[in-house]
């Protein structure tokens, strides 16, 4: 006993100078190798050999982001999946999760867990548009997200996303009426007339999808 521990963090031999071991040692960052080495020394006594041990650090991960929401076209107060899938069991506490779409809108994750995934819903809104939804940045709004031993989980948005798995077209822009949607007549016969409009523009969809519809009245109404 009364021995104190020199050591190092960066790979080289320990010296009487080093760092003496008063407190846990923090870790590099998730992703990182870090090699400690270290001996005991003691007044009048001979100093320990230098152990070294070489510790990969990897906190909790964000493994994917993806959507059970089958691959279509889908309009305004359409409900789309978001699924967030984790490297092990988490639990989220005092804040949400929250996914940023390629449309510009945010969903939220609420706390839940332990769990190795959780969901929540987008709901498609007037304007909102992607020709293939993604997710785009991933982050903690407040609170904690750890796995079972109290570690949290490294926040990044991963390689597997949205559009990896599905071709999910959002559409919530309405068409375009030409002419702000005026419509005249002429060549007005007691049986027949012509009704004449500007042609309507869209986002996304080709004229040759458009639809144009005239609707018949028996009543001046």
């Amino acid at each position: 006993s009364g021995a104190t521990i020199r050591y190092t963090t960066e790979g080289s031999d320990p010296t009487g100078t080093s760092d003496a071991y008063l407190a846990p040692i923090p870790v590099a960052g998730h992703g990182t190798t870090m090699t400690i080495k270290a001996f005991a020394t003691k007044g009048g006594m001979t100093d320990s050999t230098i152990r070294t041990e070489i510790y990969s650090i990897q906190y909790p991960t964000i493994e994917s982001i993806t959507s059970t929401t089958p691959s279509d076209i889908y309009g305004p107060g359409s409900s789309i999946n978001v699924t967030v899938t984790f490297s092990e069991a988490v639990t989220l506490a005092g804040g949400n999760l929250e996914v940023t779409l390629d449309t510009g809108d945010v969903v939220s994750i609420v706390p839940f867990g332990p769990g190795v995934s959780a969901s929540c819903i987008y709901t498609v809104g007037t304007d909102d548009f992607t020709t293939d939804l993604d997710s785009t940045n991933i982050s903690l709004s407040s609170g904690t997200l750890q796995d079972t031993e109290s570690n949290s989980v490294y926040i990044a948005l991963p390689s597997t996303t949205i559009a990896d798995g599905k071709d999910i077209v959002v559409d919530g822009m309405v068409p375009t009426p030409g002419n702000s949607g005026t419509i005249t007549t002429s060549d007005i016969l007691s049986t027949a007339l012509n009704v004449n409009w500007t042609k309507g523009t869209d986002n996304y969809s080709a004229q040759s999808a458009m639809e144009y519809r005239v609707y018949r009245s028996d009543t001046n109404d």
